[in-house]
């Protein structure tokens, strides 16, 4: 993560922080935003399989039994999941596919800590070689609040 994260671009050191709810962010205006450049977005529409063809999802196969062909998929599921939709084959044969079986949830913690005076002048801090990956202030809320992030 670090080489591919930090280092693959000259800007890669800099975090961004949202500054909407992610309910906004990542709700209606982003599907605005997608179907305005030729993305259908479908929500709560279950996929059954992906059906793929020549080593590529073509399409998918909703619970509906109603198969929609694409250009490109993006699979949200859980890694528990997504085995189970891909064609056994892939899902079994693939070197890509066949580590999920190893694959284990790692919740992210979050301890929020709210200070009579401010506990810090940094807006936000990454932790190295400790539990806790990152430590922002949230000043919009509360004067004198941290929020610590681990997973």
């Amino acid at each position: 993560m670090f080489v591919d994260g930090f280092l693959a671009d000259r800007r890669g050191f800099e975090v961004e922080l949202p500054t909407v709810p992610l309910g906004r962010l990542y709700g209606a205006e982003l599907a605005s935003w997608l179907e305005k450049h030729g993305v259908r977005v479908m929500l709560n529409a279950g996929v059954r399989r992906f059906v793929v063809e020549r080593e590529r999802v073509g399409a998918v196969e909703l619970r509906t039994g109603e198969v929609l062909t694409a250009d490109a998929v993006v699979s949200a599921v859980p890694f528990e999941r997504l085995g189970d939709m891909l064609p056994a084959e892939i899902a079994l044969g693939s070197p890509y596919f066949a580590n999920l079986q190893y694959l284990t949830h790692s919740p992210i913690t979050s301890v929020h800590c709210w200070f009579d005076r401010p506990a810090t002048e940094l807006p936000h801090v990454v932790l190295v070689d400790c539990l806790g990956q990152w430590s922002s202030t949230a000043a919009e809320r509360r004067r004198g609040s941290i929020i610590c992030r681990s997973s």
